[in-house]
Order: structure tokens, then sequence, then C-alpha cells
């Protein structure tokens, strides 16, 4: 039996609401004034995160490869890429309260948007990584981006395939 593509209204609605949770998260974490220790914890939690989510995504890739009638949940992916990119967005924030990290955010409306255009790969340049740390953070992000792109295009491309034959 050929796999399929769930995302139906369920998943939408899911998903929507996973999104709206995620971001009310976001906004929600207290953060006031981060002194240096505070920052390193809130990288390395942001870190954490990404590493967490890295590990779901190629553990799904590989469930996927090794079982054909294991259904594709395209929900879970999505809901994953939203938890990345509020990490980074949050880790972006926290390096925005350090001087001389970032230059254009002040804010976590800007923090998102640097995230998501970093995400995209869009880069409009009103807002960019000035320090080494923020640059390494950079990197990371856009290289998470990359794999994550490439495991859900194979995901995508073998259950196109299987849903042909």
């Amino acid at each position: 039996m050929a796999r399929q593509v769930t995302f139906g209204r369920r998943g939408v609605l899911a998903s929507t609401a996973n999104l709206g949770a995620v971001l009310v998260l976001y906004f929600a974490v207290p953060i006031r004034t981060v002194p240096s220790g505070r920052l390193l914890w809130g990288m390395l939690t942001s870190a954490t995160a990404v590493v967490a989510v890295a590990v779901v995504t190629l553990r799904e890739a590989r469930a996927q490869a090794a079982d054909a009638s294991r259904k594709f949940r395209m929900v879970n992916l999505v809901l994953l890429l939203e938890v990345v990119l509020v990490a980074f967005s949050l880790a972006y924030y926290l390096l925005a309260q350090r001087s001389g990290q970032m230059e254009g955010i002040s804010t976590r409306l800007d923090a998102l948007y640097f995230a998501g255009a970093t995400m995209t790969t869009v880069g409009y340049g009103d807002v960019h990584a000035v320090g080494q740390l923020a640059r390494a953070v950079v990197l990371v992000n856009l290289l998470f981006d990359v794999v994550f792109l490439a495991v859900l295009a194979q995901i995508a491309g073998e259950n196109f395939s299987r849903r042909r034959h």
C-alpha cells in the first residue's frame, strides 16, 4: 500500500493551533535583561531545542525509508520547523540583548522576522549579525535549514514516487 501525505483539514487545524501555541510561548518567555550567564543558558537552551528537532526529523526520515506502510506526517514536520524557528528567534533576541552581537533587533518580533528571513534564505539586509557568536548562530541556523529542507524533499520525493507506482 502506498504512503499518503496526511495534511487534511484536521492536520491544518492542528498545525494552526500548534503554531499559535508556540508563538504564545515565544512571546511569553520572560526576558528582561540578559547577564552573560543567562545569555549562555538561553543559547544552550535554544541549541538543545534545535538538536532535539534535528534528531526527531532524522528519525522520521529513517522511519519513512524503512517502513513503506508508514504515513507521511507532514503536520509533525511543520511543527518541528515552527519550534526551530522560535528557538532561533529566541537565540537572536538574546544575542541582541548583548551589545554588539546583532544589528537591527530590538523586539522579539524583530528576532522572529530575522529568523524567518534566514530560514527562507531571503535576507533583506536590514537585520544582520555583527558579533562572532551571532554569526556562528546564523551559520548553524543556515546549516540546519539546508539539512531540514533536504530531508523534507527526500521524504516528499519518496512519497511521490511510491504513490505513482
